[in-house]
């Protein structure tokens, strides 16, 4: 009983340590892409021309 106990306890963490690896490997890519295609996007052209212009006002001043 005992010995069939360890088993089962040994191969659960066994399963649970391959998912986990599993899990890090995806966390990489996700990393990856957000790191490519991280930013805010704006679907609402008023906002987004306010935030276009502010950019313009922004980079006049650091200009002078």
């Amino acid at each position: 009983m005992k010995t069939s106990l360890f088993i089962l306890t040994l191969l659960s963490l066994i399963v649970l340590s391959a998912c986990s690896f599993g899990m890090s490997a995806s966390n990489k890519e996700l990393d990856k892409l957000a790191d490519e295609y991280d930013g805010v996007y704006v679907f609402d052209k008023k906002l987004r021309d306010e935030i276009i212009e502010k950019e313009r006002i922004k980079q006049e001043f650091r200009k002078k």
